[in-house]
């Protein structure tokens, strides 16, 4: 059964306001009147759902933060792994004589497609490149028990 709430004074301007937009929406003052009421009271509802979601936002920002920043990262690492490996190459590789193009193209063929096989498996990590470096890294200055089999 429905409730009567007690009686709203409004000014003369609010109450001409509430009559012109109920009769805008084809309602009556007085279903204007609860329409508005379920309003304000749906803002309070409103306002836990919009922090709920800003939360999550905040949260989303900061995963995609630390996520940019392995990238730019792993960009780092890429760029001095390249610069060091084209000076050394430039630097140690001497010019192939005319009479050996061929045997090396194809020798290069066979390196290069094993080359291509370990870089697809190092793609499949879930860590970053500098993560993996730093782990390697770690490794080679741990107790000495490293994969060469040499101690400290």
């Amino acid at each position: 059964m429905a409730k009567q709430l007690p009686g709203l004074r409004v000014s003369d301007e609010l109450h001409a306001q509430a009559i012109n937009a109920a009769k805008e929406r084809g309602m009556t003052p007085a279903a204007y009147q609860r329409e508005a009421l379920r309003a304000y009271l749906k803002q309070g509802e409103q306002k836990d759902d919009i922090e709920h979601l800003e939360a999550r936002f905040v949260a989303t920002l900061g995963r995609l933060s630390k996520d940019i920043r392995i990238a730019r990262n792993d960009v780092h690492v890429c760029i001095a792994f390249i610069d060091t490996f084209a000076r050394s190459y430039l630097l140690h590789t001497p010019p192939i004589p005319p009479e050996a193009v061929q045997a090396s193209a194809a020798a290069a063929d066979v390196r290069y497609d094993r080359f291509l096989r370990e870089v697809a498996k190092g793609l499949h990590g879930d860590t970053g490149l500098f993560e993996r470096m730093a782990q390697v890294i770690g490794d080679d200055h741990g107790d000495g028990d490293g994969e060469d089999g040499e101690g400290a």
